[in-house]
């Protein structure tokens, strides 16, 4: 990795609400991990999902590609190989990437796994 490259951090909370965060105003300190991250971070005010579902949702995040364009969940169970995708891009650039799936339609059985130099996928 190259020590001049500024950290690149993508947190993606699957069906998680924007009033259930800290950094969305949410009370109680229920995130405060998150919200610490928030205070030093770029977030977010809109966002919107290409899918209602994980798969194409995340495959479109990591490909920047619509869902009928990369296949994921679609017409396809899993990502084809021939889409270039984020952790590639940022792995060819000097990035150590690192992928850790909560889910498993997040899993490397589906090709989400792809240009990340480690992946780990969920346990149980």
């Amino acid at each position: 990795m190259h020590p001049e490259l500024p950290p690149v951090v993508l947190i993606t909370l699957d069906t998680t609400r924007r009033d259930a965060l800290g950094a969305y105003g949410a009370p109680g300190g229920t995130t405060p991990a998150l919200d610490r991250l928030a205070d030093v971070a770029t977030v977010y005010d809109n966002a919107w999902s290409t899918s209602p579902w994980t798969l194409p949702s995340h495959a479109s995040l990591f490909t920047g590609l619509y869902p009928s364009h990369h296949g994921a969940g679609v017409s396809d169970d899993r990502l084809r190989r021939e889409q270039l995708t984020l952790a590639e891009v940022l792995a060819e650039k000097g990035y150590f990437t690192v992928g850790v799936a909560g889910g498993h339609l997040a899993s490397s059985h589906f090709g989400l796994a792809q240009g990340f130099l480690r992946y780990r996928d969920p346990e149980g």
